[in-house]
């Protein structure tokens, strides 16, 4: 099975790069081993959510979840927190959001109960049920994003 990097991990893996960081300087940033920073920019592992919005501040910029209008709906590690205000607004049940994403819905009940800490992927693809996806802005550019 080929690898699957995200584009949130391309796009701060560009970034990184464009600023001269070593893959095992972002480890140690990040309090990570650098086989897992190398693991995540190869789409062999998703990392954690809170990962990647530690990575994303270390270098200046912010994950935030965008609506289909390019509107600001959460920065950082808020975002898990409209998971349920999201959906509702959506007019969607847990399990219908759970038939959209092929899981049970005791995974998104934990999921919006903000239980355990998400992998990227798991929020990226609960986004893109709701019609939100993520970007990676200027720290000082988070009220707007272009759709």
């Amino acid at each position: 099975m080929a690898a699957k990097t995200s584009p949130i991990v391309k796009s701060l893996d560009l970034r990184t790069r464009a600023q001269l960081i070593r893959g095992v300087d972002l480890a140690q940033a990040l309090g990570v081993g650098g086989h897992s920073v190398s693991q995540w920019r190869n789409g062999q592992r998703s990392p954690h959510f809170p990962s990647v919005v530690a990575w994303a501040a270390h270098l200046g910029t912010q994950i935030v979840a965008v609506d289909a209008h390019g509107r600001v709906l959460a920065v950082g590690d808020d975002i898990p927190a409209g998971f349920a205000t999201w959906r509702e607004a959506a007019g969607l049940t847990q399990k219908a959001v759970a038939d959209l994403r092929c899981t049970a819905k005791a995974a998104i009940a934990q999921l919006e109960a903000c239980a355990r800490r998400p992998y990227l992927a798991t929020v990226e693809d609960h986004l893109a049920a709701l019609n939100i996806r993520l970007a990676v802005v200027d720290a000082a550019d988070s009220r707007g994003v272009a759709a």
